[in-house]
């Protein structure tokens, strides 16, 4: 069993307590081929869009997902969740000090096709 898999059987355990889960982008600079469409979509544990969508599968997918309370759902309806693309904050040297600014994205509710 993926590792993928395992975490959903965890996710679909604990919804109860964690209801939500959020897909997000890996380490890499571009969105992936198979989840980019949707990167920051939320959903319910349950919907059938976790199952049919496995992670890690293409080359160029290093997305993930998280899970998410349902008071942390309201605040990302609310104020949209960081983006993998804020630029770095660098030092009085012009270099990188290894933190991002905080630019926030809305998060998508439904699935794109």
């Amino acid at each position: 069993m993926s590792n993928y898999r395992a975490q959903l059987e965890r996710a679909e355990q604990s919804d109860k307590v964690v209801p939500y889960l959020l897909l997000c982008r890996g380490p890499m600079p571009e969105p992936c081929s198979v989840h980019g469409k949707n990167e920051n979509l939320v959903l319910p544990v349950s919907h059938p869009y976790w199952r049919s969508t496995d992670m890690r599968l293409a080359p160029d997918c290093k997305c993930h997902v998280r899970g998410v309370t349902k008071r942390e759902f309201e605040e990302l309806k609310a104020n949209g969740t960081l983006s993998a693309d804020s630029p770095p904050i660098l030092n009085e040297q012009g270099l990188p000090t290894g933190h991002k600014e905080k630019l926030y994205v809305p998060i998508k509710t439904s699935v794109s096709e």
